[in-house]
Order: C-alpha cells, then sequence, then structure tokens
C-alpha cells in the first residue's frame, strides 16, 4: 500500500510540475507580448516562451513577432526581420508580421522588398485601406508617383474620412502631374477642417496661410 502510495505521488508530481512549466510558457508569452518600455527583459519573457515547448503553433508565431518588434524598438533590424520570418513561416497569413517586415525593410532601404511584403499583406486582406495607404507611400518615396496615386486613391475609396489619405492622395497626383485640388476640395465640403490635420488641408486650398497651421499645429501637438 506504501508502495502504489508512493508511485501516485511520483505521478502526481511529475503532472503537477509539466502543468506548472506548461503556465509559466504561457505566461512568459503574455508577458512577451505585454511588457513596455524595456525591451530587453521583453525579449526574454519571449525567448523563454520560445523555448518552453508550450505554445501553439499560432501562440509561437504571435511570440517570435512580438520578439521581433522589441529587436525592432532596440535597433536591431536584421533580428526583427529574422524573427517576423518565422512568424510567417509559422502562420502564412498573418498580415501584421507581413506589415512589420515591411516596414522594417523600408527602414532599412530595401524598400523593394518592402512593397512585396506590403503586396502580400494586401493579397490576403484587400479591404484594409491602411495597407494600400503604406504602399503608396511606400512607391511614393521609390518615385513611383503614378502608381503611389492609384494605392492611395484606392484607400480613399475604402476610409473616405481619412485625411491622411486625402493628403497623400493630392501630393502623389501632384508629384505624378496631375496636380489638382479636387480631392482636397472633396474633403472639404464633407469633413471638418477644423481637425487636424484638416487644417493642412485648408491650407492647400488657400483658405488659411502656412503661419496659422504652424500655430495651429503647436498647440494640437502640445497637448
Amino acid at each position: 500500500m506504501n508502495r502504489l502510495a508512493c508511485i501516485f505521488a511520483v505521478i502526481f508530481c511529475i503532472a503537477g510540475a509539466g502543468g506548472m512549466a506548461h503556465a509559466d510558457g504561457i505566461a512568459d508569452g503574455h508577458k512577451c507580448a505585454t511588457t513596455r518600455n524595456n525591451p530587453d527583459v521583453a525579449i526574454d519573457y519571449c525567448v523563454r516562451a520560445i523555448y518552453s515547448g508550450d505554445l501553439s503553433q499560432d501562440q509561437l508565431a504571435a511570440t517570435y513577432y512580438n520578439r521581433g518588434l522589441e529587436y525592432k524598438r532596440k535597433g536591431g533590424c536584421g533580428q526583427a526581420i529574422k524573427d517576423f520570418d518565422s512568424a510567417i513561416v509559422l502562420r502564412p497569413d498573418f498580415v501584421r508580421a507581413f506589415k512589420s517586415r515591411g516596414v522594417t525593410y523600408f527602414e532599412m532601404g530595401e524598400h523593394k522588398l518592402a512593397i512585396e511584403d506590403f503586396d502580400a499583406a494586401i493579397e490576403i486582406m484587400p479591404d484594409d485601406a491602411s495597407l494600400r495607404r503604406n504602399r503608396g507611400v511606400l512607391r511614393f518615396y521609390r518615385g513611383e508617383f503614378a502608381a503611389a496615386a492609384l494605392d492611395l486613391d484606392s484607400a480613399l475609396q475604402r476610409n473616405p474620412g481619412e485625411p491622411q489619405h486625402t493628403l497623400w492622395l493630392y501630393v502623389a497626383q501632384a508629384r505624378s502631374g496631375r496636380e489638382s485640388n479636387d480631392v482636397l476640395a472633396w474633403y472639404g465640403r464633407n469633413f471638418d477642417l477644423n481637425q487636424w490635420p484638416g487644417p493642412v488641408i485648408a491650407m492647400f486650398l488657400g483658405m488659411i496661410g502656412p503661419d496659422v497651421v504652424a500655430d495651429i499645429g503647436r498647440t494640437v501637438f502640445e497637448q
């Protein structure tokens, strides 16, 4: 009887230890995702979660992604790219990983690779206006002004109330030789130009001067 009790005690301890390890792995993954303003601590949590063996495939993809964000915050773009790669391999429809890798490539000067990542993200989520705007901005910086204008127009159609889309579209059209105030005037008729960055649009329409916009901007960003 004592021997049987010992066997059950050993089994209980093993099961309990395994359960605790699983809980620790999940908890570390959560801390990896939620630790703020201390990338080194967050990365330590991510590493422990990744090597715990306790995460599902989707959880592991998310943890690689979160570690990539922390490496990027530290300026480690190369390591961030590797982690975003791992996240995408584990979860090929991980739009945020494509987007973050694309932004990182852009910051590294790899604009072609950045656009390819946004192409992939848009294929997965074709109606996401922010993805189209970001690809449009990337194309603008590559000097592809006509293609940028197409993306930005598409973004504005999907999210008509977004002034950032409006401003970028205006600038891209102007740089592509099709300068027109039509898109700005349309925004002014339908939305409040007093809400930032509405005053910038009002300036382009000749309604207020640059000094007024600068004063408004200082007030907005000092709040």
